[in-house]
Protein backbone atom coordinates (compact mmCIF):
# COMPACT_ATOMS: atom_id res chain seq x y z
CA UNK A 1 0.00 0.00 0.00
CA UNK A 2 1.54 3.53 -1.13
CA UNK A 3 1.20 6.13 2.41
CA UNK A 4 1.27 10.07 0.90
CA UNK A 5 0.55 12.97 2.43
CA UNK A 6 -2.01 15.56 1.65
CA UNK A 7 0.43 17.08 -0.95
CA UNK A 8 0.19 13.90 -2.70
CA UNK A 9 4.13 13.30 -1.48
CA UNK A 10 5.21 9.69 -0.61
CA UNK A 11 5.55 9.61 3.68
CA UNK A 12 9.11 8.18 3.80
CA UNK A 13 8.61 7.25 8.00
CA UNK A 14 5.26 6.19 8.48
CA UNK A 15 4.48 3.58 11.11
CA UNK A 16 2.04 0.90 9.76
CA UNK A 17 0.32 -1.22 11.72
CA UNK A 18 -2.50 -4.23 10.37
CA UNK A 19 -5.11 -5.35 12.74
CA UNK A 20 -6.74 -8.87 12.32
CA UNK A 21 -10.62 -7.61 13.07
CA UNK A 22 -11.95 -10.82 13.85
CA UNK A 23 -9.51 -11.01 16.90
CA UNK A 24 -8.09 -8.07 17.52
CA UNK A 25 -4.69 -9.17 16.73
CA UNK A 26 -1.59 -7.49 15.41
CA UNK A 27 -0.42 -9.27 12.23
CA UNK A 28 3.72 -8.97 11.78
CA UNK A 29 5.11 -8.29 8.64
CA UNK A 30 7.51 -11.19 7.91
CA UNK A 31 9.38 -10.91 4.26
CA UNK A 32 11.91 -8.77 3.54
CA UNK A 33 10.93 -6.15 0.80
CA UNK A 34 13.55 -3.21 -1.03
CA UNK A 35 11.97 -0.21 0.63
CA UNK A 36 10.45 1.87 -2.07
CA UNK A 37 9.21 5.49 -1.07
CA UNK A 38 6.29 5.48 0.72
CA UNK A 39 5.39 1.81 -0.14
CA UNK A 40 4.13 0.14 3.01
CA UNK A 41 3.44 -3.71 3.23
CA UNK A 42 0.37 -4.51 4.92
CA UNK A 43 -0.18 -8.05 4.93
CA UNK A 44 2.48 -10.95 3.53
CA UNK A 45 1.99 -14.94 3.28
CA UNK A 46 3.28 -15.34 6.86
CA UNK A 47 -0.16 -14.38 8.10
CA UNK A 48 -1.95 -17.45 6.41
CA UNK A 49 -2.24 -19.24 9.34
CA UNK A 50 -4.26 -16.58 11.28
CA UNK A 51 -6.61 -15.90 7.90
CA UNK A 52 -10.29 -17.86 7.09
CA UNK A 53 -9.46 -19.10 3.48
CA UNK A 54 -12.80 -17.34 2.56
CA UNK A 55 -11.81 -14.30 3.87
CA UNK A 56 -11.23 -11.78 6.61
CA UNK A 57 -11.03 -8.18 7.10
CA UNK A 58 -7.90 -6.08 8.50
CA UNK A 59 -7.74 -2.40 10.27
CA UNK A 60 -4.92 -0.96 8.91
CA UNK A 61 -3.68 2.29 10.09
CA UNK A 62 -0.77 4.06 9.21
CA UNK A 63 0.71 7.23 11.59
CA UNK A 64 3.38 9.77 10.57
CA UNK A 65 3.46 12.49 13.38
CA UNK A 66 0.46 13.49 14.35
CA UNK A 67 -1.26 13.05 10.71
CA UNK A 68 -2.63 9.41 10.61
CA UNK A 69 -5.29 7.36 8.28
CA UNK A 70 -7.13 3.93 8.73
CA UNK A 71 -8.79 1.95 6.07
CA UNK A 72 -10.14 -1.59 6.20
CA UNK A 73 -9.33 -4.32 3.47
CA UNK A 74 -10.80 -7.61 3.23
CA UNK A 75 -8.04 -10.53 2.33
CA UNK A 76 -8.68 -14.30 1.24
CA UNK A 77 -6.59 -17.38 0.85
CA UNK A 78 -7.70 -18.78 -2.34
CA UNK A 79 -6.52 -22.82 -2.22
CA UNK A 80 -5.01 -22.06 1.32
CA UNK A 81 -1.63 -21.28 -0.98
CA UNK A 82 -1.36 -17.11 -1.11
CA UNK A 83 -3.07 -14.04 0.26
CA UNK A 84 -5.01 -12.86 -2.36
CA UNK A 85 -6.58 -8.58 -1.71
CA UNK A 86 -10.21 -8.58 -2.30
CA UNK A 87 -11.09 -5.07 -1.82
CA UNK A 88 -9.14 -2.02 0.12
CA UNK A 89 -7.54 1.08 -0.88
CA UNK A 90 -4.16 0.72 -2.82
CA UNK A 91 -3.13 4.22 -1.06
CA UNK A 92 -3.58 6.18 2.26
CA UNK A 93 -3.75 9.98 2.58
CA UNK A 94 -2.12 10.75 5.91
CA UNK A 95 -3.75 14.11 7.19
Amino acid sequence: TTVIDTTGAPVQAATVSTVLIRTGETLPITSLLDPVAGMYPILDDGSIPHLHASGDSIRVTAVDGAASVASVYHFDVPGGCHISKVSGPDTLVVR
